[in-house]
């Protein structure tokens, strides 16, 4: 029965089957939006504000009017005239034409000064050159466009005239530009933005990488591959709290009543956890006793014989401690099941504590003893859970998970990361162990279900609200 159940219920692959890799994605995101959001605005208003404070360059272009020396208008002459262009663009690149524009000019410069500020080119498909001053004054760009475009067609005729059959004239010369060619303050927000965004999707993606803590239920539920069937809320002395508290036991046994629908009832399980501090055996006590609440006779098991802590929540409710061999003492034969079984303050649960701790208690749990137990203790009672080590410490877990009809496994998220819990879950698949759900402990967030509870029962018999709550029961820590 436990390996048909756990086969239906635990995919090892994990993961909710319609979660797409897009739906990954979008989920990812939306749990590190503040990430991509803040480096979005961050570099959009920096780029914002950084090319509104940059130094303003203008432009402006003289352009010539390259043709081929015979004065025709045939379709050589134009071709010729259009290679020319480009040639005189590369010629026009010169040292010795620079200096004599910055001799020329009205305001004090040099021959390099001005020949880094110019760009020379044709247009394409004509048989025109551009020559193009940049400055941050105006005036000054339109200055250096025309006397350079002067100068080059004095250089032209002197220097090229004999070489080159070709004449070289002003098509337009430069005005005074009204706008600044540089800085575009939208261009660069825009591309600010986009690279905020590309940056914030690529941070997002990187935090969801190395970050290990569990960030929602739904995560939790992808890395096992199981539903989380309660949310147990952190307990403190509030009253409301506590109320929440224990109605998230009641709404797991109330889930774990109804997981399996009409196959045969739930009536061995094992809790387990990934690591140390997950509050496994807090939740394997107070499960046992919401099922004992209801009649049905319980016995919960102490199988964690490393760092046992049920015994001592159990022997403050009951003074009776006969089963001081215990478990140990049942698996090593010792002592049968009934002689370890240890009475509590409700009747109908059974506690069968940890015993004398063995040096090596994995050695004494094999899978067939731990089926051999859980039969015995079902001849006893409706239903055993057995409280077990930690996934990561004791080999023992998996054999008593293996062997049982349902595995629950408790999380703390602040306990265990995404690595240990992924790896609990492979320890799971590899025994075929049916885990039926799991329980995310400490949670911060009070579930609806304890503020109405408290709530509700804080009215007195008359119906009016504020009357003190009766005096409830204090929980034991586990």
């Amino acid at each position: 029965m436990a390996a048909t159940r756990g086969s239906a219920l635990f995919n090892e692959s994990a993961g909710p089957p319609d979660r797409t890799p897009q739906k990954r994605l979008a989920v990812v995101l939306w749990r590190r939006k503040w990430v991509v959001i803040g480096t979005f605005l961050t570099l959009t208003l920096l780029t914002a504000v950084v090319s509104k404070s940059l130094p303003k360059q203008y432009e402006a272009t003289a352009t010539l009017w390259v043709t081929e020396g015979s004065g025709t208008a045939t379709f050589d002459a134009v071709q010729a005239g259009q290679v020319l262009a480009g040639t005189y663009g590369k010629v026009a690149d010169n040292q010795i034409i620079a200096q004599r524009v910055a001799d020329s000019l009205p305001f004090e410069t040099d021959g390099e000064e001005v020949l880094s500020a110019m760009t020379f080119g044709p247009v394409a498909e004509t048989q025109l050159l551009r020559i193009t001053a940049s400055d941050g004054d105006p005036r000054h760009a339109r200055a250096i466009a025309n006397t350079y475009a002067r100068v080059f067609i004095a250089y032209s005729r002197t220097q090229l005239g004999d070489a080159v059959n070709a004449r070289i004239a002003f098509a337009a010369p430069a005005s005074i530009p009204s706008q600044p060619s540089k800085p575009q303050p939208t261009l660069y927000t825009v591309a600010g933005a986009l690279l905020g965004l590309a940056i914030g999707v690529g941070l997002a993606l990187l935090a969801e990488a190395v970050d290990r803590r569990i960030g929602s239920p739904e995560e939790l539920e992808e890395l096992t591959g199981a539903p989380v069937l309660a949310q147990v809320p952190r307990r403190t002395h509030d009253k409301e709290t506590g109320v929440a508290f224990e109605e998230s036991f009641r709404q797991l046994r109330t889930n774990l009543q109804f997981l399996n629908g009409d196959s045969e009832a739930l009536r061995s399980l094992v809790v387990v956890s990934p690591s140390v501090g997950d509050g496994k055996s807090t939740v394997a006590f107070n499960l046992a006793r919401s099922f004992a609440e209801t009649g049905t006779r319980v016995i919960l098991v102490e199988a964690d014989m490393r760092r046992p802590s049920l015994r001592g929540a159990i022997r403050s409710k009951s003074g009776n401690d006969n089963g001081s061999s215990g478990l140990s003492g049942y698996l090593n034969r010792t002592a049968d099941l009934d002689e370890v079984l240890c009475p509590t303050d409700l009747p109908s649960l059974q506690f069968v504590p940890s015993g004398i701790l063995p040096p090596t208690p994995s050695t004494l749990v094999s899978v067939e003893r731990a089926r051999i137990l859980l039969a015995d203790a079902l001849k006893l009672a409706e239903m055993v859970i057995v409280d077990t080590p930690p996934l990561s410490v004791g080999a023992e877990s998996s054999a008593l998970a293996a062997s049982a009809d349902g595995v629950l496994m408790a999380v703390d998220a602040k306990a265990s990361g995404k690595p240990v819990i992924r790896r609990a879950r492979q320890q799971l698949a590899v025994v075929k162990a049916p885990l039926l759900g799991v329980v995310l402990n400490s949670v911060r967030d009070l579930p609806d279900i304890g503020a109405y509870a408290y709530w509700a029962g804080a009215s007195d018999s008359s119906g009016k609200r504020g009357a003190r709550p009766g005096k409830r029961r204090p929980q034991s820590r586990v």
